[in-house]
């Protein structure tokens, strides 16, 4: 494929076609720059996955020539080019494929809870309490020898109640490090989690769900589009006099250079689609 048949094919009357402004034309446009139907198919599929014109690029001069209705007819055109292939087989095993590839991995609902650290922190305290309670009793002669042998084995201190207290002190500090460690655990799965609702929100198990989605933000995005607006020139080119409309997305500049008669019929051809889907 060409550049400028490329170029052609991502921008200017792609971006108003449907739900993300992939273009894929008629046969005979198609024919004409000579693109294939396969190249065609692959262009609005990357665009419909990314949520807008793959490759991007301003309308080309070709475009730029056609009357207002040449270009509402092409328009026409290829919605149901681009119609026709989304409820193909083809795509829908295309999407499917490349759904199973992206998708997060599924991550299990728990970890091993910080509560279950705090426990054992318990545990060893009862533990150590209980053993201080029956040192109480210990003849001074078995204390001193359970001094020598804790001081020997590496506990910190001269005395029993100083050595017990250091290994709890120890015991409690591992299990906090265990509990931060955890914490962090948590939150990434946390954040793994909800990356992957947000990934099954936006790409549904269902291709027509993913499709009805599409429509209902190219729907949105393209309700936003002035007829007209005022242009100024700065700096060598134009651009929008109102700033909100110049800081817009590239996609909505190139739905609004498109021209009305051609947003209106990529709307009417999106929201006559939308409603076989279930609105």
């Amino acid at each position: 494929m060409s550049r400028r048949c490329h170029r052609f094919l991502m921008s200017g009357l792609a971006a108003v076609v449907v739900t993300i402004g992939s273009i894929a034309l008629a046969a005979d446009v198609l024919t004409q720059f000579r693109v294939t139907e396969e190249d065609a198919h692959q262009s609005v599929f990357d665009s419909l996955w990314g949520g807008a014109p793959a490759g991007g690029g301003s309308a080309p001069s070709i475009f730029r020539t056609l009357s207002s209705q040449a270009r509402a007819t092409a328009v026409t055109a290829a919605a149901a080019f681009v119609r026709a292939y989304c409820e193909s087989d083809t795509f829908r095993q295309n999407y499917a494929a490349k759904r199973q590839a992206e998708r997060p991995p599924d991550l299990p609902e728990t970890t091993a809870a910080k509560a279950d650290i705090d426990k054992q922190t318990a545990e060893m305290d009862k533990a150590m309490a209980e053993t201080r309670a029956a040192l109480a009793n210990m003849p001074p002669e078995m204390r001193k020898m359970m001094e020598t042998a804790m001081k020997n084995a590496g506990a910190a201190g001269n005395d029993l109640d100083s050595q017990l207290a250091g290994l709890q002190q120890e015991g409690k500090k591992g299990m906090n490090e265990h509990k931060a460690a955890q914490a962090k655990t948590d939150a990434k799965l946390a954040e793994a989690r909800l990356n992957a609702k947000q990934f099954d929100q936006r790409y549904p198990a269902s291709a027509d769900k993913f499709i009805a989605g599409r429509l209902r933000e190219f729907l949105a995005l393209s309700a936003t589009v002035p007829a007209d607006a005022t242009l100024a020139r700065r700096d060598g080119k134009m651009v929008f006099a109102d700033p909100s409309l110049e800081s817009k997305p590239a996609y909505w500049k190139q739905l609004y250079r498109a021209g009305k008669p051609s947003v209106d019929a990529a709307r009417a051809a999106a929201t006559t689609w939308l409603a076989t889907l279930g609105g």
